[in-house]
């Protein structure tokens, strides 16, 4: 615990690229289960804020894409999801994963204070937060959203993945 003498000796943990790594394993590891979810079941009307496991699945690939090219200073244009479906969608997403990857080779402690200049709703001012902010926000708004995609499954009436949490991570 923190009140054992060698938890004030162990060396720091460098959390940019654990996070990462970190979130680039959960994509993984979501998107290899979501491979064994029927076909069909992405297109299945669902309750909750998306109308489909697709919808919720793109919705997550757009975001990625876009906090993506937000953490590694890119203004490139985010490819929207209009003719991928279902494990099209997935593999995208699992391919989103090496990015982060790179990217959490490139990120480094004294990177995590720099501002990023997100675009504001049309007609609103830019947005600024760090990097450090930034990366929280996005496995922040990961968690969100893998909860509501185990939610649609487990009403689907399918299985969840499982080992998916920061603990499954570091203690694989």
């Amino acid at each position: 615990g923190l009140g054992s003498p060698n938890a004030l000796s162990a060396p720091p943990m460098d959390w940019p690229r654990k996070l990462l790594d970190y979130h680039a394993w959960r994509i993984e590891n979501f998107a290899r289960h979501l491979l064994t979810i029927p076909e069909d079941e992405f297109v299945r009307p669902t309750t909750g804020s998306f109308g489909t496991l697709g919808s919720l699945v793109g919705h997550l690939l757009v975001s990625e894409r876009w906090f993506l090219n937000i953490l590694s200073g890119q203004q490139a244009p985010i490819p929207k999801t209009e003719g991928e479906l279902g494990h099209a969608l997935v593999r995208a997403w699992y391919d989103l994963a090496a990015a982060y990857r790179r990217l959490s080779n490139d990120v480094d402690v004294a990177g995590m204070n720099h501002v990023l200049e997100l675009p504001g709703r049309p007609g609103a001012a830019p947005r600024r937060m760090t990097r450090a902010e930034a990366m929280l926000q996005l496995v922040d708004h990961q968690a969100y959203h893998l909860g509501q995609v185990t939610f649609t499954l487990r009403h689907l009436g399918q299985p969840v993945a499982k080992g998916t949490t920061f603990f499954a991570y570091l203690f694989q």
